[in-house]
């Protein structure tokens, strides 16, 4: 299908994008380890040199034994297919425990961890059955149905949580402390914004599906419309909103305090990094 002198930019191409997604793997695999096993589990008075250090050989034996397990992926009959089976594996547990972090703050970590392995147990039992009589989608939903179970179990029934050793025999919902020196009122425009996209997009999908051009310029219009509003608001409100609170705050303050504002730069900045955000993490208890 290509032509002859463009094989090898294919190929280059190719294996560039295969080398980039296997040292991303390769990457978030050994941070993981070093991070979340090695330091929380295997020695907690770990320097961080020692953790690069462990990583580094976590790495290099995880890429050897990527060498011996890739010959035995021969005889598959689709890789794809192969990978989606190992990614409901990976994928499940972590998407029980995100979920629940989400929609509620009363379960603990003993119930993750509980509804995690449940989760895991649950797939792979669920992937031994064959194809025919049970697709992996099926059994990815009876898996995650299964794995949230256990959660509310792990966090409701003080009997369980018992038997398993967890302290507390029934958890209560966690309240986060905030310091109070980042400005949480909702953005006003948000609802128009989002009506906004929402009739660009559509415009969009209807332009490609009808194959109209005059729609499609009529997108881009929109498009570039909605951008320039969002942008020139934004910028207006922030510095208006700088400028006042900084006139404000100077009208008031000292020919002292003046000068040590103008000394100190981080006295003048109004984002999260400001001197307001480091005096608010300084008192919080």
């Amino acid at each position: 299908v290509m032509p002859l002198w463009s094989l090898g930019f294919f190929a280059a191409v190719l294996v560039g994008s295969v080398l980039s997604s296997f040292n991303s793997a390769l990457n978030s695999a050994a941070t993981i380890f070093g991070l979340e096993i090695y330091k929380v589990y295997i020695n907690k008075e770990a320097s961080d040199k020692r953790i690069v250090n462990v990583s580094t050989i976590f790495g290099a034996a995880m890429t050897l034994g990527s060498f011996v397990v890739a010959p035995l992926l021969e005889h598959i009959d689709g890789i794809f297919s192969f990978q989606q089976h190992v990614n409901t594996i990976v994928s499940l547990p972590l998407v029980v425990v995100f979920l629940v972090g989400i929609c509620s703050s009363i379960p603990d970590a003993f119930a993750a961890k509980f509804g995690f392995a449940v989760g895991v147990v649950a797939i792979i039992g669920g992937l031994l059955v064959p194809e025919e009589h049970l697709h992996y989608f099926h059994t990815f939903f009876i898996a995650f149905v299964i794995a949230e179970l256990a959660v509310c179990m792990a966090t409701f029934l003080p009997c369980l949580r018992r038997c398993f050793g967890a302290q507390v025999p029934r958890p209560e919902a966690h309240v986060q402390r905030l310091a109070n020196v980042v400005e949480m009122s909702p953005w006003r425009p948000v609802k128009g914004l989002v009506v906004a996209l929402l009739v660009v997009l559509s415009l969009l999908i209807v332009s490609l599906q009808l194959g109209s051009e005059w729609l499609f310029y009529v997108f881009w219009a929109l498009w570039l419309s909605v951008l320039g509003v969002l942008l020139t608001w934004s910028v207006h409100r922030r510095s208006e909103k700088g400028h006042g609170a900084h006139s404000a705050k100077r009208a008031g303050a000292s020919p002292k305090e003046v000068i040590e504002e103008a000394a100190n730069p981080m006295a003048q900045d109004d984002t999260v990094v400001g001197a307001d955000y480091i005096k608010g993490i300084q008192e919080m208890p």
